[in-house]
C-alpha cells in the first residue's frame, strides 16, 4: 500500500517553519510577500493531514469507496490550490510589479481553476479525472492527464516569468525560483515512477522551505534599523527599474538633517 513516511516528516518540518515565522520578525519587514508564507504553510499542513487521512482510509478494509473518493477529491483540490499559491509568489518578488501584471497572472491561471471546478463537481459521479478502484487504489480516469497538464503549466509559467523578468528580480531570489522549479520537476517524476511513496507534500515542503529561506539570507543589502536599501543595493535596483522601459515615471526625494550628531549625543543613538 501507500507509504506516508515523507508526509509525516513534512508535517514536522512545516510546523517548525510556521513556529519560526510567528516568533521571528520577518513578517514586519517584507510586506505582502511575507503574508503569503503563513497561507502556504497552513495549506501544506492541511494537505499533509488530508494525505494521511486518505492513506489511512484506503488502507482500512472497513472504509467505504465513497469516503476514499471524497478524501482524494478534497486532497486534489487543495493540491492544485497550493501550487497556484506558490505561483503567486513570483510577482511579489519582482521589482515594481504592477497590479496589471498581477491581474494577468490571475487570467493565466483561469484554465487551472476550471479543472478544479471539474474535480469538485464533475469527477465524483463520472470518474473522468480519477477514481478509487474496488481494492481501494487510486486510478486515473480518461481525462486524468489534465491534472498532469496543470502541474506542467504551473512549472512552465513559473519558469517563463523567472526568465522573462529576471532583470527585475534580485539574483538570489531568481536563483531561488530556479531551484523551486527543479524541485517541482523532480517531485513530479518521482511521484510518477514510485507512486506508492507519497511525495507531493514532501515536494511542496521543500519548495516552501526554499521560498521561506530566501528571505532569511542575511545579504546586508538593507539597513537593519530602518529596513531601507543601502547604497549599492539602491543603485542596483534603481538601474533595473529605469532599464525596464515600461513608461513609468519616477521621482526621488533627497533630504538631510543638520546637526543630527548632537541629537545622538544628547538623547542616545536609539532615540536618534
Amino acid at each position: 500500500m501507500y507509504n506516508a513516511d515523507l508526509t509525516i516528516a513534512s508535517l514536522f518540518v512545516v510546523s517548525f517553519m510556521l513556529v519560526h515565522y510567528v516568533r521571528s520578525r520577518v513578517h514586519t519587514t517584507h510586506g505582502s510577500t511575507s503574508r503569503l508564507f503563513p497561507v502556504i504553510m497552513v495549506s501544506v499542513l492541511a494537505l499533509g493531514t488530508l494525505d494521511l487521512l486518505a492513506v489511512g482510509a484506503m488502507g482500512d478494509p472497513q472504509s467505504s469507496i465513497s469516503l476514499c473518493l471524497h478524501l482524494c477529491t478534497v486532497y486534489t483540490l487543495l493540491e492544485l490550490l497550493v501550487a497556484a499559491l506558490m505561483v503567486f509568489y513570483l510577482p511579489l518578488i519582482m521589482s515594481n510589479a504592477t497590479s496589471r501584471e498581477k491581474r494577468r497572472l490571475h487570467y493565466a491561471l483561469a484554465p487551472v481553476f476550471l479543472v478544479m471546478l471539474a474535480v469538485a463537481f464533475v469527477n465524483e459521479p463520472t470518474g473522468v479525472l480519477f477514481t478509487i478502484t474496488s481494492d481501494r487504489r487510486y486510478a486515473f480516469g480518461g481525462a486524468g492527464y489534465l491534472l498532469s497538464v496543470c502541474y506542467l503549466f504551473y512549472i512552465s509559467l513559473s519558469l517563463t516569468i523567472a526568465i522573462k523578468e529576471r532583470a527585475r528580480m534580485e539574483p538570489y531570489k531568481r536563483a531561488c525560483v530556479y531551484v523551486m522549479v527543479a524541485i517541482a520537476i523532480a517531485g513530479i517524476i518521482v511521484q510518477a515512477v514510485w507512486y506508492e511513496y507519497r511525495c507531493i507534500v514532501f515536494t511542496y515542503t521543500l519548495i516552501a522551505m526554499e521560498m521561506y529561506m530566501s528571505f532569511q539570507i542575511p545579504e546586508k543589502r538593507t539597513d537593519t534599523l530602518t529596513g531601507l536599501y543601502q547604497r549599492s543595493a539602491f543603485f542596483e535596483i534603481a538601474q533595473r527599474m529605469l532599464q525596464h522601459g515600461d513608461g513609468t515615471r519616477y521621482a526621488m526625494l533627497y533630504t538631510n538633517i543638520y546637526e543630527f550628531k548632537e541629537i545622538n549625543e544628547l538623547f542616545g543613538q536609539e532615540t536618534g
